[in-house]
């Protein structure tokens, strides 16, 4: 996968609400798509109680990102770290933008992954 930059609108809209994350990275591309023409999921994250926003951040970037690309089918991946200065009642602390080609690309992703990464992100949690 190559990687490349792509700027993020500064805010996060969920469930009528807004907060402000940093803009994102997009950390993995494999081809030319366009973003407008791919299927994204978003996830909202919360940090593990105890752990700083920095290690947060470390732990998705050496950890977590590298299980996250090895999904069959992914396109592209951002996280976006909410800006607590901010968004002090932000209900979540990231947000993962997963893209795929498609819908089916996502579900044969989601549903067909090496048991071995599946196990792998079932159980990465940060020291």
């Amino acid at each position: 996968m190559s990687l490349s930059r792509r700027s993020m609108v500064g805010g996060t809209f969920v469930a009528g609400g807004m907060a402000a994350a940093a803009p994102g990275a997009l950390t993995a591309t494999t081809g030319p798509a366009s973003p407008d023409a791919l299927f994204k999921c978003t996830e909202f994250v919360r940090r593990a109680p105890g752990l700083g926003p920095e290690a947060f951040l470390e732990h998705w970037q050496r950890h977590r990102a590298p299980l996250v690309r090895l999904l069959p089918g992914l396109v592209g991946l951002t996280f976006n770290l909410i800006d607590s200065d901010r968004s002090p009642d932000a209900p979540y602390d990231g947000v993962i933008e997963l893209w795929f080609a498609d819908a089916a690309a996502y579900g044969a992703a989601v549903n067909g992954a090496a048991p071995e990464l599946v196990e792998a992100l079932a159980t990465d949690r940060p020291a």
